[in-house]
């Protein structure tokens, strides 16, 4: 994208604009801004009066357009220039520095033209009247985010009051849109959804989320202004595409969902980029009827065009422009959205990646927290750098999360590596169940399980399909209990992978050669145990086997001890000609009767889910809102 710079005629405006003539003739208004502790282009304050059933919300917005005249140089410069850049080392702002951080900014003890919008609320935060003024504020104060945080936990601080209402209606607002399936400015397990439905990293301060609920009732109030007085303006219209599911179901899957690429992915294949246009077709991420920007006019051109329409309309004037002005405005806004995406996508990128090469370089690693090293280990892999990161993948074993194993696993060529690797997978085989569903989600594979009953063992082929054909293992994973042979199956399926021994479902092994009692014997034998039993162990909050050893005609015996959550003791005695291979035989016996009896206890629970589900005739979901 090329520099962007402003004309001579341009800043010789900005330095000779004045206050509007009229501003000491507008009402006096309070307020203070919430911003972002290095922000100087404060479009924003905020005052609440509350009843006790209802309150009034006001929202000042700086009023640039009185400052700026009709189709004047910076008037046609905020047109071209779109919105603010806020790239990663600097900002380049869409108006002048002057106007943008200084003279229409609403800084503390500074007169500013602004534009009132005031909001009755009752007592379920729904929206019962809208109005609107121009007016003035002197702004009270600057908060920065973390100060209201503070500020909201001293019953001595002077706005504390104002504060507390602001945040109790806040979260009102949240639960209210929250309830109606918003999707947008919520928080997931792995971050914060923006109004967008776009993943972005989570929100700190609880005066973020005050913020954001009152910019969207501010939005919404304008633009329901527009719409119920059938007045051309730039809506924000946000739509899915015909695969999206409804909202729930979006919901749930964001939720359960635990890495972030395939967050934004999934996102990305369901939600269409939210777009301006004069015609309002609603917000579907926010869940609204109708939404428009209007409260950041500094920053955005079309809050700043909007704000020309809202003030026509309350003057009883015509607006500044017609139905096709804003058709034409809609599109160059949106094509220029477009481009910056792709360019701050790039910027951000390139910045990243530099960022990771100076990591790898000076080895500074160390100290990451485990998803910083998962974002460096993602750009290791695909820049065949991982052998940089081999000792600290060792240490870091038993932390790395299944899209880390996956990268590991399939994009670099280390054996070294891959065998650090597998022996993780040996331990805990259900995480091999989970890379391979990062494969399939990554590389647009679908993956499902072969699965058979045979002499009272399970048997389970896992198969991959990427359109082309079907592939899995030669032989069978076979354990005593389902969910075991998956796991199994899915970590034969990657080591066959590796070895390039992947086979057609035609070519597996049929099954009157697995109807061998011996080969069924064998392939059961071959698992380690020990391992598994502590895995199962965990999970189920047991403490660990105890094992003591004697020996006996030239064989150990190993008695293998385990107390389960009602402090029933279960005993197996192990026998084998070293004390390894009797306490692994040890630990068999003892897995294999607490698997069995916590498989047939599942058993039971599926039984009993479905005579609920036939007795009901339906299925009945419940989500815990955030």
């Amino acid at each position: 994208m090329k520099e962007r710079i402003f004309l001579p005629e341009e800043i010789e405006q900005a330095e000779n604009l004045s206050l509007p003539t009229d501003i000491l003739q507008r009402p006096k208004v309070e307020g203070f801004t919430i911003d972002d502790i290095k922000s100087k282009d404060l479009d924003d304050a905020l005052w609440i009066k509350v009843y006790p059933k209802s309150c009034q919300v006001f929202v000042h917005i700086a009023d640039i357009t009185s400052v700026i005249p009709f189709e004047s140089p910076l008037d046609k410069a905020a047109l071209v220039r779109v919105e603010t850049l806020y790239l990663p080392r600097k900002n380049d702002p869409m108006l002048p520095r002057k106007l943008s951080e200084n003279f229409c900014s609403l800084l503390e003890g500074e007169l500013r033209p602004t534009i009132t919008i005031k909001m009755t609320l009752d007592e379920q935060a729904n929206l019962k009247n809208t109005e609107i003024s121009q007016t003035q504020l002197t702004s009270l104060k600057k908060f920065a985010y973390e100060e209201v945080d503070d500020a909201l936990l001293e019953a001595d601080h002077p706005f504390y009051l104002q504060l507390q209402y602001l945040n109790i209606w806040a979260q009102k607002l949240q639960d209210k849109r929250a309830k109606n399936g918003s999707l947008g400015c919520r928080n997931t397990p792995l971050g914060y959804l923006d109004e967008n439905g776009i993943l972005q990293p989570k929100m700190i301060y609880r005066s973020q989320q005050i913020i954001q609920e009152f910019m969207i009732l501010a939005n919404l109030a304008i633009a329901e202004y527009f719409r119920k007085s059938k007045i051309p303006a730039l809506f924000r219209n946000h739509t899915t595409n015909s695969e999206a599911p409804q909202q729930d179901v979006i919901l749930q899957e964001l939720m359960e969902l635990n890495q972030e690429d395939l967050i934004r992915k999934r996102l990305q294949s369901w939600l269409n980029p939210a777009e301006y246009h004069p015609i309002n077709n609603g917000h579907y991420a926010l869940a609204l009827h109708s939404y428009c920007h209007f409260t950041s006019p500094i920053r955005r051109v079309a809050d700043y065009l909007n704000h020309r329409i809202i003030k026509a309309v309350i003057k009883g004037e015509k607006s500044p422009y017609s139905e096709d002005n804003l058709i034409e405005f809609s599109n160059y806004i949106n094509r220029y959205s477009r481009g910056l995406r792709d360019f701050k996508n790039d910027s951000y990128k390139d910045s990243r990646q530099q960022t990771y090469q100076r990591q790898i370089n000076y080895k500074s690693w160390a100290k990451l927290s485990p998803q910083d090293f998962s974002k460096l280990l993602e750009y290791a892999a695909e820049s065949d750098k991982i052998d940089h990161l081999k000792y600290e993948v060792q240490n870091r074993l038993k932390t790395l999360t299944s899209l880390d194993l996956y990268y590991l696993w399939f994009k670099q060529q280390y054996k070294e590596i891959h065998e650090t690797v597998l022996s993780r997978l040996e331990q805990q085989p259900q995480d091999a169940t989970m890379v391979l569903t990062v494969l399939t989600q990554k590389e647009g594979y679908s993956a499902s399980y072969i699965e058979e009953n045979i002499n009272q063992k399970f048997v389970c082929w896992a198969v991959s399909d990427d359109g082309k054909q079907q592939l899995t293992t030669c032989s069978p994973a076979i354990a005593t209990s389902k969910k075991e042979a998956k796991h199994q199956a899915s970590l034969n399926w990657l080591k066959a992978y590796q070895e390039q021994q992947l086979v057609t479902v035609l070519e597996r092994k049929n099954l009157e050669e697995l109807t061998k009692v011996s080969e069924i014997k064998e392939e059961i034998d071959s698992t380690n145990y020990i391992p598994l039993l502590n895995n199962f162990c965990q999970k189920q909050r047991w403490n660990p086997p105890i094992y003591s050893y004697e020996e006996e005609d030239k064989q150990f015996i190993c008695l293998g001890q385990l107390s389960d959550e009602d402090n029933q003791e279960i005993v197996k005695t192990g026998k084998g000609l070293s004390k390894k291979e009797a306490k692994q035989q040890a630990a068999k016996l003892l897995y294999l009767e607490v698997y069995e009896e916590d498989y047939e206890a599942e058993e039971e629970d599926q039984e009993e889910y479905h005579e609920d589900y036939e007795y009901e005739g339906k299925y009945e979901y419940e989500y815990e809102e955030e």
